[in-house]
């Protein structure tokens, strides 16, 4: 599991947050830096999360737009007498523990391919949530997320030891919901803006030789909120996304593949939370 590796290495090397606030201002988008971590194949963009609810936490979350919901690893979030690795051990529909609504609507979420997915066990939950950088930090009030509990490992089928220190938290900020709860969307659609800003993200290139062994801070890298001039099609080349009957938009592209003298129709999902993986069907 190169991804647990990863996120072990950079949350320990990953610093206190800072006390300067980046306000949210009027008409304004709002602008972070991310971390890109990784050499050769495995390289990847992450978050800081450093609250959720009235905890504050230090984690750092797969930036994913290739899928939709934040879920975080119940692991010193709730109580073990809220949620254990076991599940939920609270009776009733829901229960509020430092800061965050914990429902028992129960769903799995998966990640990978058809042959090969590793799953979430989990909870829907909503909860304030705060995502910061180097010079400060941002929120939003309330966001439904997906608190887990277990994961499966995709290639053995076995679990992974049940909770593993937010070694699979996920960013997902792609567009429409998630496909286990309609409930859950990208956490960057519940950001407040003045007039005249539209709900969506802005990603900057990500600079090539900013991905290392060690994780690397680049400013600027996300905006949050979208100008009129960002929603014209100047500087951009435009595609239209697909439409799913269960989530609605999602983040695939239809292409056009040509391959080994063929051209054929397909779909392209645009995927950060997949690092270096292309996957034709013949």
């Amino acid at each position: 599991f190169a991804l647990f590796l990863s996120v072990a290495i950079f949350a320990a090397s990953c610093s206190k947050d800072k006390t300067v606030i980046k306000p949210v201002e009027n008409n304004n988008p709002i602008t972070l830096g991310l971390y890109q971590y990784g050499a050769d194949s495995g390289k990847r963009v992450f978050v800081r999360v450093t609250k959720v609810g009235t905890k504050d936490v230090n984690y750092i979350s797969v930036f994913d737009t290739g899928s939709t919901g934040m879920t975080i690893d119940a692991k010193d979030i709730v109580p073990d007498s809220v949620i254990n690795t076991a599940g939920k051990q609270f009776s009733g529909d829901s229960i509020v523990v430092n800061g965050i609504t914990v429902t028992s609507k129960q769903s799995i979420i998966s990640y990978g391919n058809k042959t090969s997915s590793t799953k979430e066990y989990g909870y829907l939950a909503y909860a304030p949530i705060t995502i910061s950088d180097e010079t400060g930090h941002a929120s939003a009030k309330r966001v439904p997320i997906f608190i887990y509990y277990k994961i499966i490992d995709g290639t053995t089928g076995k679990s992974v030891g049940g909770v593993q220190g937010h070694g699979l938290d996920i960013f997902g900020v792609g567009p429409g919901t998630s496909f286990v709860n309609s409930a859950i969307a990208s956490p960057l659609s519940y950001f407040s803006f003045g007039t005249g800003i539209t709900s969506g993200f802005k990603l900057a290139a990500l600079p090539g030789n900013s991905f290392s062994s060690s994780p690397t801070f680049v400013s600027k890298l996300l905006n949050i909120g979208l100008t009129s001039d960002d929603l014209t099609s100047s500087g951009f080349i435009m595609h239209t996304l697909s439409h799913s009957s269960v989530g609605g938009v999602t983040s695939t592209i239809p292409s056009t593949i040509t391959y080994s003298g063929q051209t054929i129709a397909a779909n392209i999902l645009f995927d950060s939370g997949t690092p270096y993986i292309s996957t034709i069907e013949n």
